[in-house]
């Protein structure tokens, strides 16, 4: 009798396996080649100057490579340092040409070196040779081999249990039990967290990788699917959302009970230099995320989300890799999805985690949420980020009559879930949490966190799309008016963020709100500067810019292809769109004595020479933005710019009692101490009861409760109409008429070249009703 093949007696060579006692199939099988003393093949990676050796005796001749990477790392590098613009180059020597390695998307922290490592193998010895032709900032220990090929599995690490796949709003949620529990109870403070995390590595090393494919995941098909990427363990916990508004809620619930300490808070201005890294945020307790609304993570959960780039049916699983092994022939119901997941392509929706327990004392009527909006390319550089996310919606929304939405960018203190802003009860307030990168408004170049040189890439608006979407979300979530729709934000850094989004938002943005030194063309700030102007120095923003965007020298490209230091450039930006689009509405608490006051008084020109709609008030040095909308209980009628309707902008003389300030330190941006002045603070108009029709146009005007030394006759300007659109050169018939008594002015108007009903001298004091008529054609 013949016996089967598979009991037959050999040793042969079979695909990099030496069989005896029968012939064995060959597995996928993942393995790392390092410098390190551990792992599946230790010390077999030598690194001299600036060659990197790896033995590959250990890997069989003609062994059949499906992939190879080399894994490389440095320190961080950004936009401040001129390392950044060099490029990581490493070469291998295939046929005696050096061949640059190519650096794969979408993480770009990784080298295929697949040709040349089949290459090595069909020679003796079995040796790669790679040089680091240019490496800035490299840690060579760090520097590994890792290859995927035809062989024998040994040594694998126990497989994840648990897999849950859920596919949402275009985003697939991916979650598992990690194969250790490192946290023991349901609370963890960061303190703890952070040493965890520091330590993760100390006695082993273990990852979780995620896979994708088409077909459903096995030991024979996971050599072709696609690999998302891989996270450390404890990755169900939201890092990025320690707040400092939950340790602020600690400390001051502790004064409580604690005279001293109340004392202290009162007298020191305990919490100005407050910040999410500061060590006393050791003791806030950490969330873990949810990934379905309200409901966090049991602890031990690991967490991966993708956004797939088109609508498919596809499978999931997650292998585990420990110091260099990764199990990639056990695939059962509990680590890959028997059933496809049915995704579609999109930018997905926020998810929320629940409502941060952030009052002491006072809070304003409403409750405060948290939310996390996951993200990737474009509304991220790198796949699988987070972004956390405060918002407040006030007691009584529901049955309001105006619906309004305003996006608050916060400061230093980094106060996203409870900031200090006006919060009105017919508003709710989104605020995001701009980080781990200072995006100020704008965004960030692609190649931070990554091995690219800044030379490659763009700076491209990851923070505005982010805002975009969410604002999106937030318009259907809160049944909201998407023309009453403001952002603001206070200092240079919360301040420029509003003035970068909104400003360049026509059409969505109603209004803008920004003061405490908001930077309107960052390129014009010093790293440096003096405050008094009497020899003393403080540090600037700038560099934090610089860290973003990179310095303005080396001309980085922004989205559109303009050089990034251009693109933020707001006075340019409104000379050049300006006339062509109507703005928002600006209300700028500016300041002679800020560092931002030379950009400033270029933004405020800059509206006022394109007809924009702006008020503003720079008093003794400095002043906060004029609130909008005005309400009644601020002693004055309503007052709300919208950006679905027409706006006036107003050119008024009225610059309050100290008229030379304009000449000595407006016109010239000249900072110092100075009374100050105002800009348009008294003419306003009625948004709600405007008429817009293609023959007429009535809009209710009137005058702020605003004392002052002047005049209120202005130039006024027609913007942002519907229906209502002249052509240039047409006549137009415009009257005033009061509507209590006094005399109804009037007369006739040429349209200019833009488009716009020019009004020379239009008074505001008591309410008026102006009326604009196309005479006949």
């Amino acid at each position: 009798m013949m016996r089967s093949p598979k009991a037959m007696v050999c040793c042969l060579p079979f695909a990099g396996l030496l069989c005896c006692g029968g012939i064995l199939s060959a597995e996928t099988v993942q393995e790392t080649w390092s410098a390190s003393p551990r792992g599946a093949h230790p010390e077999t990676v030598h690194i001299e100057g600036r060659q990197i050796t790896v033995d590959l005796q250990n890997l069989s001749a003609g062994a059949k490579v499906h992939s190879a990477w080399l894994v490389a790392f440095r320190d961080p590098i950004d936009g401040t340092m001129d390392e950044a613009l060099a490029p990581v180059e490493i070469l291998a020597n295939a046929d005696d040409i050096e061949q640059r390695l190519e650096l794969l998307p979408p993480w770009y922290d990784r080298f295929d070196v697949t040709t040349a490592v089949r290459a090595a193998l069909s020679n003796a010895p079995r040796r790669l040779t790679l040089l680091a032709k240019s490496f800035p900032k490299w840690q060579p220990d760090r520097t590994r081999l890792e290859i995927s090929y035809e062989g024998q599995a040994r040594g694998l690490p126990a497989p994840v249990r648990g897999l849950k796949v859920v596919h949402r709003a275009g985003q697939t949620f991916v979650t598992w039990q990690e194969v250790e529990r490192r946290v023991a109870k349901e609370n963890v403070a960061w303190g703890e967290l952070k040493r965890l995390l520091d330590a993760a590595d100390q006695t082993g090393e273990v990852r979780y990788r995620i896979y994708r494919h088409r077909e459903p995941i096995t030991a024979d098909t996971i050599a072709h699917a696609e690999f998302l990427g891989e996270v450390k363990p404890l990755s169900g916990y939201n890092v990025r959302g320690r707040s400092v508004d939950e340790l602020m809620t600690l400390v001051r619930r502790r004064a409580i009970d604690d005279l001293d300490l109340a004392k202290k808070l009162a007298r020191e201005d305990y919490f100005s230099k407050y910040g999410p890294s500061m060590p006393e945020m050791a003791e806030v307790v950490m969330n873990r995320f949810a990934v379905e609304d309200g409901r966090p993570l049991p602890v031990g959960t690991g967490l991966f989300v993708h956004h797939p780039k088109r609508a498919e049916k596809a499978y999931y699983g997650v292998a585990v890799a420990r110091d260099g092994v990764a199990n990639l022939a056990h695939w059962t119901d509990e680590n890959t999805t028997r059933a496809a997941v049915e995704e579609t392509a999109g930018t997905g929706e926020p998810v929320l985690q629940g409502t941060p327990d952030v009052a002491v004392f006072f809070d304003y009527p409403g409750t405060r949420w948290h939310y996390v909006q996951w993200a990737a390319p474009p509304l991220a550089h790198l796949p699988n980020q987070y972004y956390n996310w405060g918002v407040f919606v006030p007691r009584g929304y529901e049955t309001s009559k105006i619906r309004r939405l305003s996006i608050f960018f916060h400061d230093r203190h980094e106060r996203f879930l409870k900031p200090a802003w006006p919060h009105r009860l017919d508003t709710v307030l989104l605020s995001p949490h701009d980080a781990p990168y200072r995006s100020y408004g704008y965004g960030y170049h692609e190649s931070l966190g990554t091995l690219r040189s800044f030379k490659e890439g763009k700076v491209e608006p990851f923070f505005g799309r982010r805002v975009d979407a969410f604002l999106a979300w937030a318009i259907k979530k809160y049944n909201a008016e998407p023309g009453r729709v403001s952002c603001g934000g206070h200092g240079e850094w919360g301040g420029t963020a509003a003035l970068q989004y909104g400003i360049k938002r026509p059409g969505t943005i109603a209004y803008v709100l920004a003061d405490a030194s908001p930077d309107p063309d960052p390129e014009k700030m010093p790293y440096q500067y003096s405050f008094y102007g009497r020899g003393d120095t403080s540090k600037s923003h700038r560099a934090e810019l610089d860290a973003v965007w990179g310095k303005a020298s080396w001309k980085c490209p922004a989205g559109t292809g303009n050089p990034i230091w251009q693109e933020v450039s707001l006075p340019a930006y409104v000379r050049a769109n300006g006339r062509k689009i109507t703005l928002p509405y600006l209300s700028l608490g500016a300041g002679s004595l800020h560092a931002t006051w030379l950009q400033e008084t270029e933004l405020m020109k800059a509206y006022l020479e394109t007809h924009n709609a702006l008020m503003a008030e720079f008093w003794w040095g400095g002043s906060p933005f004029l609130p909008l909308p005005v309400s009644a209980d601020m002693g004055d009628r309503p007052f709300e710019p919208r950006s679905d309707r027409p706006l006036l902008a107003v050119a008024s003389r009225d610059y309050g009692p100290s008229p030379q300030f304009m000449t000595e330190q407006f016109e010239t941006g000249k900072r110092g101490y100075s009374s100050g002045g105002r800009l348009n603070t008294k003419p306003r108009w009625e948004p709600e009861d405007i008429v817009d029709t293609p023959e007429r146009l009535e809009m209710t005007l009137f005058s702020a409760n605003v004392v002052y030394a002047g005049n209120d006759t202005c130039e006024v300007t027609l913007r942002g109409t519907r229906l209502f659109k002249p052509a240039p050169g047409e006549n137009v018939r415009w009257s005033v008429r009061p509507l209590q008594s006094g005399r109804t002015d009037s007369g006739d108007v040429v349209v200019g070249d833009e488009g716009w009903v020019i009004l020379p001298a239009v008074h505001f004091g008591a309410a008026t009703r102006l009326i604009l008529e196309r005479t006949a054609r």
